[in-house]
């Protein structure tokens, strides 16, 4: 993909211009749904650094396990994704250059939960990968195959043999458990939904192309459910606002009108989530209600019903400009937690799913690591 096409597609895909927001990751969940890891920030020797922090339920507080040392040659790398595996006691984060003109190196590090060091497993070159890769998913399958965008391709990177295989039609990445699946711009301003297979080698298999109609505008959704392969689009016209549920062959096999209050600009990154079963799906949003205040938050779709339910994350900018990025659904599937990002910064948003009215709780920053932790970490 060239750098024009790299263009549209992020304009298409309603990604925000590279120099808006600063970074955000997908929550990762432990095992036990108990705590969440997330990107956040911390003031270093008054320079703001990016950290990783974990929120725990049981006291209700985040604490900062990864913070960069200050300094510009040490904060060159700076982490952009987290994962919590299902077993073991190490967290995996990857780490990339915070500007564009550094851009091309990844390193992959592991936290250890039990003592609190941490260690870099590897580090290596991955043309175009920097701090801005984390606006799209980044995948990680059993601790060696990472998934991730450069900004002119997609690669598959190879961690044990340090290679980095370059995908020829991707120019986004969705993942659904360990299946792989890509999304690339089509001529008419359609998508192209594919899946990539990695037995023995890697093959790129479109599926089918989704094209607009006059007066339409569509925003795929860049998230497919685990156990049933169905896909998303948002389709907007002037009248109004419809989700798509489109089967194998582009299908589509439901249509779920959505409030016309809800916008859909180039200003904003629709993120989404799935349940496993495909029945319920998270998107973030920005629209005006009824009294017209503005607000940015998550449409929650019951596919079965057809029903859509609004939550507000940050009605009239409570919290700045922070919207709603990437969502995480808990293993336990009581909480949707969200990677919020802006102009102001970035912070965790929790959604308590057992409640009626979709309880919200916006995360308090960390307090950064002491001098004394720091040097334990390391």
């Amino acid at each position: 993909m060239n750098n024009r096409t790299a263009a549209k597609v992020l304009a298409v895909m309603a990604l925000v211009a590279i120099g808006v927001y600063s970074i955000s990751c997908k929550p990762a969940w432990s095992p036990q749904g108990d705590q969440v890891a997330y990107i956040c920030g911390a003031e270093v020797d008054d320079e703001s650094q990016f950290a990783i922090a974990i929120y725990d339920f049981k006291n209700g507080q985040s604490r900062c396990i990864v913070q960069p040392k200050s300094g510009e040659a040490a904060a060159r790398l700076v982490p952009i994704e987290v994962f919590w595996p299902k077993r073991g006691h190490k967290l995996y984060y990857v780490s990339a250059p915070e500007d564009e003109e550094d851009a091309g190196t990844v390193r992959f590090s592991a936290y250890d939960l039990r003592t609190g060091q941490t260690e870099v497993l590897q580090e290596m070159p991955a043309d175009g990968v920097f701090l801005m890769s984390s606006a799209y998913p980044i995948l990680l399958h059993k601790q060696r195959w990472l998934w991730i965008l450069g900004d002119d391709a997609c690669f598959r990177v190879d961690l044990k043999k340090r290679k980095a295989t370059e995908l020829k039609q991707a120019q986004v990445l969705i993942g659904a458990g360990r299946k792989v699946f890509f999304l690339r711009q089509a001529p008419d301003d359609g998508f192209v939904f594919g899946r990539i297979r990695t037995f023995f080698s890697l093959k790129e298999a479109p599926l089918f192309t989704l094209s607009p109609e006059e007066g339409e505008e569509l925003f795929p959704v860049t998230a497919v459910p685990e156990k049933r392969l169905h896909f998303a689009c948002i389709k907007h016209t002037d009248k109004a606002n419809a989700m798509m549920i489109l089967d194998r062959k582009g299908v589509c096999t439901k249509e779920i009108l959505l409030p016309r209050s809800i916008e859909f600009d180039h200003e904003f990154l629709p993120g989404a989530e799935w349940n496993s079963d495909g029945t319920i799906l998270w998107v973030t949003v920005s629209g005006e209600d009824d009294e017209r205040t503005e607000y940015t938050g998550i449409i929650e779709i019951n596919v079965p019903e057809g029903s859509v339910k609004v939550i507000k994350v940050n009605e009239d900018e409570r919290y700045g400009d922070l919207k709603p990025w990437h969502l995480s659904l808990s293993p336990t599937g009581t909480h949707l937690a969200a990677s919020m990002a802006g102009d102001d910064g970035f912070a965790l948003c929790l959604v308590d799913l057992r409640t009626e009215e979709r309880a919200v709780t916006v995360v308090p920053p960390p307090a950064p690591l002491a001098p004394a932790q720091m040097a334990k970490a390391q």
